[in-house]
């Protein structure tokens, strides 16, 4: 994600968004080329309110883009507008990260990528951000890239799926697939699973 949002140059390969070269550009051309990311270390403005964080995201989308979904849109996809007021620092952590997919969904990109979505989450809300993500990406319709190690999100989440070991593809396909795979079982549970 570094690498494809221009955060880190590649040293080898390109990057391309469609017919778009994007290989080497500035995170701010990448990202008004369609590309949204989030952090799995959170990147709110805290002392911002929510309704604040979202409308500084829009905002800038707006000048490039000529629009995209309302902020109160928004805020009530996230399930955040009676939180809309409150200074972003002062939600709980759940919040906070539903707060940080509404920012990137605000730019009216093509597709979302989320880095470490669920980290940091319990189960259960783990598996509501799988409904969340899929309801925001629909409403966009937005295609999504995570990465994620929590096996049951990822597999909820994910239509195809692409696992990497030591920089090199180990599997590839369904979550059914991908999961009966006896290499990635034995990269990442070890070789006796």
């Amino acid at each position: 994600f570094n690498v494809i949002t221009g955060i880190v140059h590649e040293t080898e390969g390109s990057v391309h968004l469609g017919t778009a070269d994007l290989s080497n550009e500035p995170p701010y051309v990448i990202a008004r080329a369609g590309l949204a990311r989030t952090f799995q270390n959170l990147r709110i403005f805290k002392n911002l309110s929510v309704r604040e964080n979202v409308e500084l995201t829009s905002l800038v989308a707006w000048t490039y883009r000529n629009g995209g979904p309302s902020v109160d849109d928004l805020l009530e996809q996230a399930g955040l507008t009676a939180l809309a007021d409150r200074p972003a620092g002062t939600l709980d952590y759940g919040n906070q990260r539903r707060l940080e997919l509404a920012r990137a969904a605000a730019l009216a990109p093509q597709y979302l990528l989320l880095d470490e979505p669920t980290s940091g989450m319990s189960d259960t809300e783990s598996l509501a951000m799988v409904d969340h993500v899929r309801a925001t990406a629909a409403h966009l319709g937005a295609g999504v890239l995570v990465i994620d190690h929590d096996l049951g999100f990822i597999t909820r989440i994910s239509d195809h799926m692409v696992v990497l070991a030591e920089g090199r593809i180990l599997a590839e396909g369904s979550p059914a697939e991908v999961r009966s795979n006896p290499a990635v079982a034995a990269a990442y549970l070890g070789s006796q699973a």
